[in-house]
């Protein structure tokens, strides 16, 4: 009996820090680092202080960015994540259609 060389499978996600994978940490990580840039024009806006709109604003979007890697949404066949669906979603946007019939 043969054997074949079985490649690895690219469709999983390697973990990288704190048991997160690629994805999910550059998600979190961008969350955290969209707070502080929001915090600093908040606080250049409104004069409140830098370290308060800091402690409102970085919460709030690691919050979100934690909601958008790990909830699964139901698509036809497969449950996906949040932003992987808004990103098929997206890409289905931008792309060109071609429709074969149309109104003149």
């Amino acid at each position: 009996m043969r054997y074949y060389p079985v490649p690895y499978s690219t469709k999983e996600e390697v973990k990288l820090v704190f048991n997160l994978s690629t994805r999910e940490f550059s998600l979190l990580l961008g969350g955290i680092l969209t707070g502080v840039a929001l915090a600093g024009f908040l606080s250049l806006v409104t004069g409140v202080y830098f370290f308060i709109m800091v402690v409102i604003c970085v919460p709030v979007l690691f919050c979100l960015g934690l909601y958008a890697s790990f909830k699964r949404v139901k698509e036809v066949d497969k449950n996906v994540t949040l932003d992987e669906h808004y990103l098929k979603a997206i890409k289905y946007r931008m792309r060109p259609h071609s429709y074969i019939l149309y109104r003149r």
